[in-house]
Order: structure tokens, then sequence, then C-alpha cells
């Protein structure tokens, strides 16, 4: 009698189970196949560069090395990044670079939580910068926009300068 009622309560409990896993396996879409794998541009915060290189670890995630440039020191960073929806791609570098000034490192913690664009091959949207180190400790937000790339685009703005003359005519009497 007791072996009857444990098969029968196994029997419930795998018909359960399975349908949940039937409703978990049929909930989730399938998303447009996207290569993370390459060379990787882009641009933050007005004329920060970014350059890298990204490698696919299954099906959505993606990890690499970037080094962004401003107009002092350049900062390597690693870079771990995942897939979470069609459109929805969220990264996060880890950056360190010396001190401008004095010994140390300043670490930077980067959250970018972007679009993905599977046409143009383009993730942008906006990170969240911690910096620490080098005796200041920060927290700001940028535009970020990178994109897989074989050849180099603009995709930051370059500055514009604007001059203007003033001509002052005087006329003697």
């Amino acid at each position: 009698m007791r072996m009857r009622r444990n098969a029968a309560w196994v029997a419930v409990l795998t018909a359960i189970v399975g349908s949940l896993f039937v409703g978990i396996v049929e909930g989730r879409t399938v998303l447009t196949p996207f290569d993370f794998t390459g060379h990787w541009i882009g641009c933050a915060v007005g004329q920060v560069l970014l350059e890298g290189d990204f490698t696919v670890m299954g099906l959505r995630k993606f990890k690499g090395s970037l080094t962004v440039q401003d107009k002092t020191t350049p900062e390597q960073c690693t870079v771990k990044g995942k897939r979470k929806t069609e459109q929805v791609v969220v990264a996060r570098f880890n950056c360190q670079r010396p001190c401008d000034q004095g010994s140390g490192l300043r670490k930077s913690k980067v959250r970018l939580q972007g679009q993905l664009d599977v046409g143009s091959e383009t993730i942008s949207g906006p990170a969240t910068i911690a910096n620490k180190g080098c005796g200041n400790s920060k927290t700001e937000t940028a535009q970020v926009v990178i994109t897989k790339a074989t050849s180099p685009p603009s995709l930051c703005p370059t500055p514009t300068t604007t001059s203007s003359t003033t001509s002052t005519s005087t006329s003697l009497p």
C-alpha cells in the first residue's frame, strides 16, 4: 500500500515539475542571433574614445578588454556583458590607471545598460561610472555608444570651433 502511495506521489510531482518546465521554455522568446565576437569602437562623454575586442561565452554572454582614451592616460578595462532581452544588453567595465599625481591607482567601475541594434551592430545607452582612488571618489553618468567595426567610423562628435571677427570702422571728421 505504501509503495503505491509513493509511486502516485512521484507521478504527481513529475507532472507538476514537467508542466512548469514546459511553461518556462515556451515563455522564453527566441532571440535574433547576434555574435558579439570582434573589434568594437565607441565614444562616451563627448571625446572619450573606447576601443577593444570581445569574445562570446555562450549564447548571451561576452567578455573582453577595452581601452578608454581621454585627454590623459589611457585606462585598461576588462568587460563582461550579457544580452538580457532582444534589445537590452548590460555590460560592466572594470578599469584602472595610475593616478595623475602621486602613487596609487584610480579604479573605475562602469555599468552600461544599452540598447542593442542588431542591424547596425551598435550598443548605445546610459552608463553609470563610479571612480575611486587617487584621493577622490565620485559617481557620474554618461551616454555611451559602441559599435562592432572593421574600420573606425566617427562616432564621437568632433569639436567645432567658431571664430568671429569684429570689424569697426571709424570715420574721421
